[in-house]
């Protein structure tokens, strides 16, 4: 027996002996991949970046650690170590949330949804990596599955079951969750409203810093409570109570020169609330395939150009509109037209309109326009309403192209760019214009940001929007 005792006591030694380096190993490599991490957000700089990418990927490849995967990912989304690798970095992060790093199905869904590492945007494949990630318990994945609820993008628009999610995320204390589920309190989305429930979640999200849920807080009604006043003209047609459903109609040799008057509704994501009319008045002139339009709404008055194809949708080739939005405070967002399912009976112009968030990167609310056609209009419309402009592609990186047309001359004409605050940041001098299209490209050297640009000569004035952005096409 004491001889037997004495064997396991050696035996016990030695794999305890065996285990201490092991230990310290995977201890080390832990360390190395904090280390790894922290140098390729910047924030160390006591090896390069070359060993940190190699560092996770041996502990990635070797099924050390998921959330090692997920840094590589984010590494080869970066370039970080080595060169821009985008289906690697979907690789790894698919892996990662394999392994139970479920926050990486947010990055998954994040490079669909905002249009990074220069993929296209795909609103269906977010909303199907934010579900799984949801389904596998990561709160922030239940916030962003929720939102595309909310709004229905890539997936069926329905506030009750983005209440759902938002209250898993609120039960982590998730800033982002607590204000969408003050929000849907507030107006009763998805829920009976509450305005106690949504000063509480609101409040909660507050505390958290959150800019968005303090800015809700002083506003003094909901989004879907709303005032305003028409014009005589805009009371003589009613917006419907609900978003209707609306194919597009319009024949491809369809004339809609004119001028016409009436109103846009904006409904909230559900189409079953309007949140905000507008009066609006358009002019429009057809020449050979393509329609000019002159776009006031309200006090603001932009240019766009857009053509009938052959599903009878009005789609807009250029165009862009600065609204202001309730949620994000500060200045205009600038929105793209995208098209249009309108039909023309008796005079009324009337369907739905689809604008696109530059800022967001998202369409916008559910739009719907109810126009009449004006008395005496029609092939005779003045031609000198049509001094447009128009800028391509917008945003740019580097240059920016003006397309517009001169009804008249316009002798030693010159290019004015302005900052929002009204600041003068540069000119150019374009010489004699004459009548008729011009195309002319600039390259402005201006920071990153969204600029009035104006083409002048004497009383003449052309204007228009521009926005540059760095990684724009």
């Amino acid at each position: 027996m004491k001889t037997m005792r004495r064997l396991l006591h050696i035996v016990i030694a030695i794999v305890l002996l065996l285990s201490i380096p092991a230990f310290g190993h995977a201890k080390e490599e832990k360390e190395d991949i904090r280390l790894a991490v922290r140098i390729l957000k910047g924030l160390d700089d006591s090896r390069d970046k070359v060993w940190a990418f190699e560092t996770l990927r041996r502990a990635a490849e070797n099924d050390s650690l998921a959330s090692a995967m997920n840094a590589l990912g984010v590494a080869f989304i970066q370039g970080a170590g080595m060169e821009r690798n985008v289906k690697m970095a979907i690789h790894w992060f698919e892996q990662a949330g394999i392994h139970g790093y479920h926050e990486a199905y947010h990055n998954l869904g994040m490079m669909y949804k905002s249009v990074s590492a220069g993929m296209l945007q795909d609103f269906i494949m977010a909303s199907h990596y934010f579900k799984t990630g949801a389904e596998k318990g990561s709160p922030v994945c239940a916030y962003d599955y929720g939102y595309m609820l909310y709004k229905g993008l890539g997936c069926q628009q329905d506030y009750a079951e983005a209440v759902k999610l938002f209250q898993n995320g609120a039960n982590y204390d998730y800033s982002p969750s607590l204000y969408m589920l003050g929000l849907c309190y507030r107006n009763g989305y998805g829920v009976e409203r509450d305005d106690e429930r949504a000063s509480f979640f609101l409040k909660r999200a507050a505390m958290q810093s959150y800019t968005d849920a303090m800015q809700e807080l002083a506003r003094p009604q909901a989004e879907n409570s709303w005032e305003i006043q028409y014009p005589e003209y805009a009371q003589q047609l009613e917006s419907p109570v609900t978003m209707p459903d609306y194919d597009a109609t319009l024949l491809p040799s369809a004339d809609l020169t004119g001028d016409y008057h009436g109103m846009i509704a904006t409904y909230d994501w559900s189409g079953q609330h309007i949140i905000n009319e507008r009066p609006l008045s358009i002019s429009v002139q057809h020449i050979d395939s393509i329609l000019q339009c002159r776009w006031c709404e309200g006090s603001d008055t932009v240019f766009t150009r857009a053509y009938i194809n052959q599903e009878g949708r009005l789609v807009f080739s250029e165009g862009t509109i600065s609204k202001q939005e309730r949620y994000i405070e500060g200045h205009p967002v600038l929105y793209r037209f995208e098209d249009a399912d309108i039909g023309v009976e008796n005079g009324i112009v009337a369907g739905r309109l689809r604008l696109y968030s530059l800022a967001q990167r998202e369409p916008e609310r559910p739009m719907y326009i109810t126009l009449r056609k004006a008395a005496g209009t029609g092939q005779e419309h003045e031609s000198d309403a049509f001094n447009s402009i128009f800028a391509y592609p917008n945003p740019f990186a580097q240059q920016v192209t003006l397309s517009f047309e001169l009804s008249e001359d316009m002798p030693q004409a010159k290019a004015l760019i302005y900052s929002q605050s009204g600041i003068n940041v540069a000119n150019y001098s374009l010489g004699n214009l004459s009548a008729g299209h011009h195309a002319i490209s600039l390259r402005p050297a201006i920071p990153d940001g969204m600029y009035v640009l104006y083409v002048v000569a004497g009383k003449q004035r052309l204007q228009t929007i521009i926005v540059k952005r760095r990684g724009a096409k």
